[in-house]
């Protein structure tokens, strides 16, 4: 009789130990969770959203300098960058993935000459295929592709993408983006003076 007792009582214990451990975690857990949600709110305060901009074509325009003087290799990896990064794009958004291109030259962290640029590595995606290196193209897009690389060694340039190293197609979302650098948008491309995490950098 006194074991049966004295097991009820350890298991009433138990039950109420178990009730007092149920409530601290509920009570711990709605605190992490006020907490987390003012966190969230205050960055969002501090950090707003910024808003893509749209190209003005008024802004983002064609200009002229003097001509790069290079090689029909340099040309020819300068027009595949451009057909396989932008071939679907308009005439615009072909020119703004060329100024990168000769952005990143100019810069001379991704090599001395255009070829270089253009295969450094993990830099431009269809690159990583070394079919398409010296694939025989054809068709209106390679056409017009070729057409504006002629246009840019030749000295057109895209205004206000002079600074621009990196973009990304507007239909993902890169680890790296840095959204208080990023310029406009050409096209389905969103491009950026820096990358998260880069120091790199067009300086005046």
């Amino acid at each position: 009789m006194y074991n049966d007792c004295l097991l009820i009582e350890i298991m009433r214990q138990k039950t109420m130990i178990y009730r007092v451990v149920v409530s601290i975690v509920a009570i711990v857990l709605t605190a992490i969770y006020a907490i987390s949600h003012q966190v969230v709110e205050q960055h969002k305060q501090d950090n707003p959203k910024v808003v893509v901009k749209q190209v003005d074509k008024n802004v983002i325009q064609l200009y002229q300098v003097k001509p790069l003087h290079t090689s029909d290799k340099q040309l020819d990896c300068l027009a595949r960058n451009i057909f396989f990064e932008a071939g679907t794009e308009n005439e615009l958004g072909k020119y703004a993935v060329g100024q990168v291109t000769i952005n990143r030259l100019y810069h001379g962290y991704w090599g001395n000459t255009i070829c270089e640029v253009v295969y450094a590595k993990a830099q431009f995606s269809w690159t990583k295929s070394g079919k398409l290196k010296n694939a025989r193209i054809k068709g209106q897009n390679w056409e017009d592709s070729y057409r504006v690389a002629e246009a840019m060694l030749s000295g057109i340039r895209v205004r206000n993408l002079e600074k621009a190293l990196f973009y990304h197609a507007d239909y993902v979302n890169p680890f790296w983006k840095m959204e208080e650098t990023q310029i406009a948008k050409v096209g389905r491309h969103i491009f950026y003076e820096q990358a998260e995490g880069s120091w790199l950098r067009v300086i005046d």
